[in-house]
């Protein structure tokens, strides 16, 4: 759609002025036929009206559609639809996950400074805030509210973000509640390649929904709470401050929906995002550790390494399993 509102501005412009160049190059004509001057006259007006007119609206179609939130088209589409847990695509329900539950609930364990690309969410009077080791030995730390395991951020029911954490050094700015472009530069870079190896093996993958702040995902996960009740809300959205979406490491692919797994494209992201630095956060048969059902769809960036080795051939571990951490909200 973008194509065409390129193609209809371009049409917008060159037209009239193709028909103002005739009539210049005509001179004489047009002053002696005013019939046809006045049908020359007639096609500039129509032209600029009927083409202005579709590109105006092309225009407003996409930004429509680049702004709305595609979870909630999906949701009504398809109630088997899960919006994704960690970030408001599956929106919270409760607001009141403070940030400052991070620093409650990381006290159990220790903490590590970032030693990935995670460092660009550490500003420059960040206070280090408990201290410990995971069950299974990493270390945790917990800067301005924000969590790291490993040197790995991490966002789960357990480990929130602040209501006011923006991701810095994203492809786009984060200038609004909901983008799909403004994911982590490193992150969108392993993504842009992934989408080009995928449709050169004649595939098509895309974001459909990215970077969701802390007050969108509220919004999207009363309605769901609303819709469904608090408890099943729980099982497919995250709270606000608990969606890894707000994090700008993760995204969801195409189509919202279970029906996603069964296609090429989320059978080979399956089997092939980890090669890229991704990992399918939200495993099948894994929602007692990762607190929400499966989602095919969502993806998370977690770097070469650390992909590599929860992809476990295929059998899929959860970042909880492997750093030996829960995913349970304290109330």
């Amino acid at each position: 759609m973008k194509l065409l509102e390129n193609i209809f501005l371009i049409l917008t412009i060159l037209i009239p002025l193709f028909l103002i160049g005739l009539m210049i190059c005509k001179i004489k004509t047009v002053k002696k036929k005013k019939t046809y001057r006045n049908r020359l006259l007639t096609l500039v007006f129509l032209s600029v009206c009927i083409n202005g007119i579709i590109f105006m609206s092309l225009r407003l179609y996409n930004e429509k559609i680049e702004n709305k939130p595609p979870e909630h088209e999906n949701k009504n589409e398809n109630k088997t639809d899960e919006p994704d847990r960690n970030d408001d695509p599956n929106q919270i329900d409760d607001p009141s996950s403070d940030p400052s539950t991070s620093t409650t609930t990381t006290t159990t364990t220790t903490t590590k400074k970032p030693t990935t690309a995670t460092t660009t969410t550490k500003s420059n009077n960040s206070t280090t805030v408990s201290g410990g080791v995971t069950s299974k030995g990493f270390k945790v730390e917990v800067i301005d509210g924000i969590t790291y395991i490993d040197g790995y951020l991490v966002v789960n029911k357990t480990y929130s973000l602040p209501s006011t954490y923006v991701p810095t050094g994203t492809h786009k700015k984060v200038s609004s509640e909901i983008c799909q472009e403004c994911i982590v530069e490193e992150a969108y870079a392993a993504f842009t390649k992934m989408r080009n190896d995928a449709s050169s093996a004649g595939l098509n993958i895309w974001i459909q929904s990215g970077y969701r702040s802390y007050s969108y995902q509220g919004g999207l996960y009363n309605s769901y709470v609303k819709r469904n009740g608090k408890e099943a809300a729980d099982t497919f959205s995250a709270r606000p401050g608990h969606s890894e979406h707000q994090s700008g490491y993760a995204f969801d692919l195409n189509t919202i929906t279970d029906a996603f797994a069964n296609t090429k494209e989320g059978k080979w992201v399956n089997e092939n995002c980890y090669k890229y630095g991704f990992i399918l956060r939200y495993p099948k048969g894994k929602d007692g550790e990762t607190g929400y059902k499966y989602e095919s769809w969502h993806l998370r960036y977690v770097g070469l390494d650390l992909a590599n080795k929860l992809y476990n051939a295929g059998d899929w571990i959860t970042m909880e399993a492997y750093f030996g951490i829960t995913s349970e909200y304290s109330n």
